[in-house]
Formats: structure tokens, C-alpha cells, sequence
């Protein structure tokens, strides 16, 4: 298996340098996109297409749904693990709607989130027991 490309959206910087650090000493996996929201992703992605999105709900100018909605008109070949502090079930079942490949609260552990990149890029699909009992 060659290198998985991944992609990260979140409003937070601090948030996204950390989760790119967490990720950087797993070998199979390469960052070829980081953007503060759902319009700079979209438009990262007119030159470089990665394997998987970690894709943060809340965010100016483009939010998660509307940037997942926009990828799925042209893309339905990425994966796209929504990654929220957010855990209604409303926001699940949305997603789910959407063909979100995967649903990680913020708090997850490093390895969790992983685990939840190589699965879905592997299986097409991961949800963690959170979402098993939605």
C-alpha cells in the first residue's frame, strides 16, 4: 500500500498543527492539504485530490456540511471523516445523509484517529462506538 493522502479543515490552528503532528510519525500517511475552512479545502482540492478529509463541522465562510455536499457533487471517491466536538444525533444522521465516511469527536485519542484513517480508506467506512449507539 503506497502512502495515503489526507487532508485537514478546521477554523482552529491549533488544533489542526496538533492533529498533523499526532499524524506525522505514521509512516503511511502523508498530509497534502490543510485549510482553515470549507472554501480554502474546496479550492486546495482543484490541484492536489487526497485519499481523506478530516473535516471539521463549524467553520467560517464554508462550514463542514456545506463543504461535504460540495465535494460530493464532484468527488464521491474521497473519504470524509467528519471530526466535531459536536455529538447530537442530529449531526450524525446529517452526515450519515451526506455520505460521510466516518464521525470522530474532538476528544479522540491519536491513535483513534488512525485507526479511523487507515479504516476508512481500507474498508470505506468508520464509526466508533459513538456512533454504533446513536
Amino acid at each position: 500500500m503506497g502512502k495515503i493522502k489526507y487532508a485537514i479543515a478546521d477554523d482552529h490552528k491549533i488544533f489542526r498543527r496538533g492533529i498533523i503532528a499526532a499524524l506525522s510519525d505514521t509512516p503511511e500517511l502523508k498530509l497534502v492539504l490543510e485549510a482553515e475552512n470549507g472554501r480554502e479545502l474546496i479550492n486546495g482540492m482543484a490541484k492536489t485530490t487526497p485519499d481523506v478529509i478530516l473535516l471539521d463541522l463549524k467553520m467560517p465562510e464554508m462550514d463542514g456540511m456545506q463543504a461535504a455536499a460540495e465535494i460530493r457533487k464532484t468527488n464521491q471517491d474521497v473519504k470524509i471523516i467528519v471530526i466535531s466536538m459536536h455529538d447530537e444525533d442530529k449531526y450524525v444522521i446529517h452526515l450519515m445523509e451526506l455520505s460521510a465516511n466516518g464521525y470522530l469527536l474532538k476528544n479522540a485519542e491519536t491513535e483513534e484517529i488512525k485507526t479511523a484513517i487507515l479504516t476508512t480508506y481500507e474498508n470505506g467506512y468508520y464509526f466508533n462506538d459513538f456512533v454504533l449507539t446513536e
